[in-house]
């Protein structure tokens, strides 16, 4: 199988004047070929966790990214 990770970035306007603007992480994979059923939303992948496991690890990485980037400013 093959998976393709992305992550895309977005302004969000400031929701009030003086505010800075913020930005939008999206962060996502998706599984082609073969065996792409044991991973992503396949029910496979649901029966054993893994799609929990992967979703752990992507809020952990959003975390660990968000604090990186806030460090550098």
């Amino acid at each position: 199988f093959t998976g393709e990770h992305r992550f895309s970035f977005g302004s969000i306007d400031a929701d009030q004047p003086g505010k800075p603007y913020r930005t939008r992480l999206v962060h996502e994979e998706r599984f082609t070929g073969l065996l792409s059923f044991l991973m992503g939303q396949g029910m496979l992948a649901n029966a054993a966790g893994w799609r929990e496991n992967t979703r752990q690890g992507f809020d952990t990485f959003n975390r660990d990214f968000k604090a990186w980037v806030e460090a550098r400013r």
